[in-house]
């Protein structure tokens, strides 16, 4: 191969190793409106542990003979106050999944307040039946599912129960999520609502929302240049946490290089980064910078004879079908080798016979 070929050759490797913007997922759908919910469907309950009772040593049968003595098994046994507020909780779940609007405002006093994360109050049980029915009226079939994570008792007949609520719409994925704390009073045998309050619960982003914004790489690509021609095909991994791609550079017909990589969100970082690996034994890797349009990608990379290099590569996407990638800054060793820059297409769709 000579010297041009192998210039183009390295450039379009940085392309596949440098070039990948960053983005977030943007959730369109309308949440659902805040309703402070502070029943949940009830969750499995941890074991309590008793402490294990003393075995009775037994007399021995014989002289010669040694007792032995087993310690009786104990069964953990739940929380009596636990059971009690949990069986309140299915109580009202099934009320709400019935969209019984009459049913769940029994669950709380007579002085009853919600007060909803954005600090929207409804005080007393006219207020909070017209809540729960205005909402039933909007969002018909709405299911509820609430984790109680801990229930304590902070003053005779007076419960504090904290927890997380998830309450779904028709549709699956329209869900809202919300933490809440719920002040309950025991009256006439029965834990009552005298005050609920919702906190927001918004979950954290996952790998996949971080990488979300560059779904339109997902495919196959191709740039024919003059002297080689260089596939690329980007797909999710199974658990959709990266984004891979496979990079073939074919010269008159014949492989002249192969490269894989990886693409993902660092925690740590917070940032996205990938990793690279060509078929020579080089590796490379990028750190992405979002800007207008385009994102910057600082790259650091190690050759299969030890040297090292650096590049700065600008990543462009302006048509649908179509992205351009400017590499500049470009190091390896002590020498500054030149800018570059190459556009990528869509490969159209093999036709079926």
């Amino acid at each position: 191969m000579n010297k041009s070929s192998k210039s183009v050759l390295s450039a379009l490797i940085a392309v596949i190793g440098l070039a990948v913007g960053w983005g977030c997922l943007a959730k369109d759908s309308e949440p659902a409106p805040s309703v402070a919910l502070a029943q949940a469907a009830p969750a499995k309950q941890p074991p309590v542990a008793v402490p294990a009772v003393p075995a009775i040593a037994q007399p021995a049968a014989t002289p010669a003979a040694t007792a032995t003595t087993a310690k009786p098994e104990t069964t953990a046994q739940p929380d009596p106050l636990e059971v009690e507020i949990r069986s309140v909780v299915a109580d009202f779940v099934k009320a709400f999944d019935a969209g019984d609007a009459a049913k769940l405002t029994a669950h709380f006093v007579e002085s009853g307040e919600i007060i909803d994360e954005e600090g929207n109050q409804y005080q007393g049980t006219d207020e909070v039946k017209q809540l729960f029915s205005a909402f039933f009226l909007k969002f018909p079939g709405a299911k509820i599912m609430i984790d109680v994570e801990s229930v304590r008792l902070v003053a005779p007949n007076v419960a504090i129960e904290e927890g997380t609520r998830v309450i779904t719409g028709k549709e699956a994925q329209d869900q809202a999520q919300v933490r809440y704390s719920t002040v309950r009073t025991k009256h006439d045998g029965r834990w009552v609502i005298a005050s609920l309050r919702e906190f927001s619960a918004d979950p954290a982003p996952a790998a996949t929302d971080y990488l979300a914004g560059l779904e339109w790489m997902i495919g196959d690509w191709v740039n024919e240049g003059s002297d080689a021609v260089v596939k690329l095909k980007y797909s999710w991994s199974e658990d959709k946490n990266f984004i891979l791609a496979d990079l073939d550079i074919q010269k008159a017909g014949q492989a002249a290089m192969k490269c894989q990589q990886r693409i993902g969100w660092d925690p740590a970082q917070q940032k996205i980064r990938s990793w690279l690996f060509d078929s020579d034994g080089g590796f490379s890797e990028g750190i992405w910078t979002a800007g207008d349009d385009l994102w910057v990608v600082k790259s650091t990379a190690t050759l299969p004879n030890g040297q090292t290099g650096s590049a700065t590569i600008t990543y462009s996407h302006s048509e649908p079908n179509r992205f351009e990638i400017k590499g500049t800054q470009r190091v390896v060793g002590d020498a500054l080798e030149p800018d570059f820059e190459v556009k990528v297409v869509r490969k159209p769709p093999t036709a079926k016979p």
